[in-house]
This record gives C-alpha cells, sequence and structure tokens, in this order.
C-alpha cells in the first residue's frame, strides 16, 4: 500500500509575504513552534503591516524584549492591590462583625461584640471579656473587688440567671457588705421554678376586648386562682419578703454600674467601639426582671389569707407589699427597667389585693386596691388610646436605624415621654452614616476580589495562544493609556 503523495510546497499553494508586525509579536516565542503558529493565525487577519502606526509597534515590542531584567511590574501591582484590599477589609474588621453578630441583637443578648479600645485593667472587667461565659464575666468582675456590691450585685443575678440558685454564702456575703439592702432579699426571694406558682385557667367564657373610639383596649380582668406546685419555694420566698419589708434600702446599683460604663467609654474611640461599649450596658438588668416574679407570691398568699379569712394575716401581707412598692419607688435606680418591673408588680398585686379585701369585708381597704388598679389600668388606656405620636414622625423622619429600635418604644411605656429634639437624634444619625460609608468600602474591596477571580481564572480556561497574544497587546499600553483605563472603567463605576 502507498502512502498518498504530499505536493511540494510550490504546487499551487501561495506563500505569505512575510508581515514584520506578526513577526515582532512572535519573536519572544522563537523556542515554541506551536505558540508561534497559534498567535500567527489569530493575528493573521488582523495585522496590517502597512498601518501608518506599525514601526512604532514593532520598535515598542523590540524595546520590552530589549530589556535583559523586565521590571515585573504585574506581580508588583496584583500584590499591591491584595494588600490594599486585605488592609481595608481588616479595617472594617469591627463593622463588618458590629453588623454580622448583632443581626438579630436583642438588648437582653449576653453575646456581645469586644469591648471598646483603651481601656484600663480595671475598666476592661467593666465590659467582660467576651470570650469567657457572662457568669465567668461577672465573676472576675466580683472578685477583683469583693466589697463592693455593686460588683456583687451583678454577680448575683448572673449567677441566678444561669443556675437557678443563689451563690455560696450568699446571705453572709450580703450581711457583710450591703446589711440594710433589701435588694438582696428580694432577689433571693425570686429563686424557684418557672411553674412554682401558677395560675389556674379560666372556667368561663373568655372575656371580650374593650373598644373604645375604636381601639381595641385588653378586658377587664376576672380573678383566677392560683396552684402553687412548690410550696416549699413559696414558703421561702414569704419569710424571705418578710425579712425584706424591714430593711430600710432598695438598690440594684444599675445606675451606679451604668455610669462607671459610661464613663470608661473614651469620646475618642470610633462610633463602633462605642456602640460595642453601650451594648451590654442595656443587658445588664436581669436582677431588676428577676423582681417581677414576686408579684405572684404576693397575689397568691392575699387570695390565700382571704380564702383562709384572715384578716389580720392579710393586713400585714398589705404592709409587706406597700413597703416593697415604696422601697422600690425611692430607689436611686431611676431607669426605664426599673419602672416598668415596678409598675407592674404594683398594678398586678393592686387588682389581687383588691378581690382579697372584698371578700374579707374589709371595705376601704378594697376601694383603695380599687382605685390603684382603675389607675393603673388608666394610664395603660391612654397610652393605647393616644394615637399621634409627634416622637414617631420625628423619629422616622430624622432619627437613625439604632434610635428606631431603641427609641419609639418610650411614647408607648411612659405616660409623659422625656422631650425629644432633632438635635438629640443628630449625632447618632451622622455615626451611622460614616458607619454605612465605611460597611460600603468593605463592600467595594470584596467586589474587586471577586472581579479580580475571573481574571486569575483567565490562564486556566483559555488556549495558551490566545492569552500570549493578550499579553503581547498589553505591552504595547503606555501609561496614558493605564490612566484612561483605570479612570474609566473603575473610578468612574464607583
Amino acid at each position: 500500500m502507498s502512502l498518498p503523495r504530499i505536493p511540494p510546497a510550490d504546487s499551487g499553494l501561495k506563500s505569505r509575504a512575510p508581515n514584520p508586525l506578526i513577526e515582532a509579536a512572535v519573536a519572544p516565542l522563537s523556542e515554541n513552534a506551536e505558540y508561534q503558529l497559534g498567535v500567527t493565525s489569530i493575528l493573521a487577519e488582523t495585522a496590517d503591516p502597512d498601518h501608518p502606526r506599525t514601526a512604532e509597534v514593532i520598535a515598542r515590542w523590540k524595546s520590552v524584549d530589549g530589556k535583559k531584567h523586565p521590571f515585573l511590574w504585574k506581580p508588583v501591582l496584583y500584590v499591591m492591590a491584595a494588600i490594599a484590599v486585605v488592609l481595608m477589609v481588616a479595617s472594617m474588621r469591627p463593622e463588618i462583625r458590629l453588623v454580622v453578630e448583632n443581626e438579630n441583637l436583642s438588648i437582653l443578648d449576653a453575646n456581645y461584640p469586644p469591648p471598646p479600645k483603651g481601656l484600663t485593667s480595671g475598666e476592661k472587667l467593666l465590659f467582660g471579656n467576651p470570650s469567657l461565659t457572662p457568669l465567668e464575666q461577672k465573676d472576675a468582675l466580683r472578685r477583683s473587688d469583693p466589697d463592693n456590691p455593686a460588683f456583687y450585685a451583678e454577680f448575683a443575678g448572673a449567677f441566678i440567671s444561669a443556675k437557678s440558685d443563689l451563690p455560696d454564702d450568699y446571705f453572709g456575703t450580703v450581711a457583710r457588705i450591703a446589711p440594710r439592702n433589701s435588694y438582696f432579699v428580694y432577689l433571693a426571694a425570686t429563686i424557684m421554678k418557672y411553674d412554682a406558682i401558677q395560675k389556674a385557667e379560666s372556667t368561663g367564657s373568655k372575656p371580650k376586648p374593650r373598644i373604645v373610639g375604636g381601639v381595641k383596649l385588653s378586658p377587664l380582668p376576672e380573678e383566677r386562682d392560683f396552684i402553687i406546685n412548690d410550696q416549699d419555694a413559696y414558703e421561702k420566698a414569704l419569710e424571705l419578703l418578710g425579712k425584706a419589708a424591714a430593711l430600710p434600702e432598695f438598690e440594684s446599683y444599675y445606675n451606679t454600674m451604668l455610669t462607671a460604663r459610661i464613663r470608661a467609654i473614651r469620646n475618642d474611640n470610633t462610633y463602633v467601639q462605642r456602640f460595642n461599649g453601650l451594648l451590654p450596658i442595656y443587658g445588664e438588668a436581669s436582677g431588676i426582671f428577676a423582681i417581677r416574679k414576686i408579684a405572684d407570691v404576693l397575689s397568691a398568699r392575699a387570695q390565700q389569707l382571704s380564702r383562709d379569712d384572715d384578716r389580720d394575716g392579710f393586713l400585714e401581707l398589705v404592709k409587706i407589699r406597700q413597703r416593697f412598692i415604696r422601697s422600690m419607688a425611692d430607689s436611686p435606680d431611676v431607669t426605664l427597667f426599673n419602672d416598668v418591673v415596678l409598675a407592674l408588680v404594683a398594678s398586678y398585686t393592686a387588682e389581687y389585693f383588691h378581690y382579697a379585701a372584698e371578700r374579707l369585708g374589709l371595705v376601704e381597704v378594697a376601694e383603695q386596691f380599687r382605685k390603684e388598679s382603675d389607675a393603673f389600668r388608666g394610664v395603660h388606656d391612654k397610652k393605647r388610646l393616644r394615637k399621634d405620636f409627634p416622637e414617631d414622625t420625628l423619629i422616622e423622619e430624622q432619627g437613625s436605624l439604632l434610635a428606631s429600635d431603641m427609641l419609639s418604644f418610650y411614647p408607648r411605656l411612659v405616660d409623659s415621654p422625656p422631650p425629644l429634639t432633632a438635635g438629640d437624634l443628630a449625632p447618632v444619625r451622622y455615626a451611622e452614616h460614616d458607619l454605612a460609608s465605611r460597611l460600603g468600602l468593605a463592600a467595594i474591596a470584596l467586589v474587586i476580589l471577586l472581579a479580580a477571580l475571573p481574571v486569575f481564572l483567565f490562564r486556566f480556561v483559555f488556549p495558551a495562544p490566545l492569552r500570549l497574544t493578550a499579553a503581547r497587546l498589553v505591552q504595547l499600553l503606555r501609561a496614558g493609556d493605564w490612566i484612561f483605563a483605570i479612570a474609566l472603567g473603575v473610578v468612574v463605576p464607583i
């Protein structure tokens, strides 16, 4: 079998004239004939040797090829760009962490970001080490000054929240550092399971809500029986309430710790650092919120005494209740948390003490508690019936995201909300604008990184001749061309 005859080079095939542009383009590829053919085939239809700037292009390529040690500007540029992007993202780390970690933040959440910078060792203890649990943080604070009742109050609240029990030698420690403060005794009275005291289900039809001025208000309350599931805890709580009523003071030290933390936050900290420092402040009221359990203890006892026809015991309980209300109202902890818990306990117990006094035939006492209960209900209804909140409009038009979350509920919780002006909202709004702009820079840096990815993958996706041709053509770009490309392709879009 004979092989097919290959025609000679001049038998009907026309050889093309040499193209100086192509020869200059493939000059660095002299050791790889395959790449030379590939680049030649790409440029064959577009490289015009008669173009007026052919000589200039050839001279440019020869100049580049003539350098023995050409400057590797591309790797240097890539490294510099990568460093710039990494530094930019790293500088945004506090802002990014603030957004990511606090996306669903509750003011009672204990998982807070790191404290602000520039704190002394003692001030750092006020904010806690984020790597520790809340209880470990408060324990470290307590151990730093064992005789400080404010530190011990926070530790006790965290311990009760975590363990549902009292710390070791609790009453001994309280007797040593705060013997006149009833807060610690009231706090101890809250140690019970959530279902230790429960209300029985209503046997009648569900009460209908009241409609006033087109606004749906809560129905008038009806008495329900209390069920004592933990008699020991209930009796212990009653004993502690009697002891607490004999003490002259009530202070949870919330304001003391609040003031210390605010003073520790430097004015030269960034907005994020100040915000990180303020976040834990809103979560330090766990002890005060636990006090609300006392309402069930007092109300259940009033109902029990009235059904046992124990007038003397009930009147003694009235004194204990009045002493608790008065102590909490006179407390130096003038905060929204304190007032909300006080109003809850006072209104709740007034209702059940009214039922108990009526059952015992104590007309004057029953009338007193009826008026008190009606007064609380009237304040609540007044807040519900208020339709126009000027604070809402101001916050919506000139407030920040933080103001919307933290201030919008104030008019609905208090009868006479504090005055709020545009000047009060401006600083936080400006700070949030700054935060948003810094997060925007971080987003741009990430977009640049994503845009660099296809550039990096280019060498693995496209054939080598195409990449070599592109790299060869890039060598023709001068400084002015790069400036124009960056300005039009990067700066203008941003």
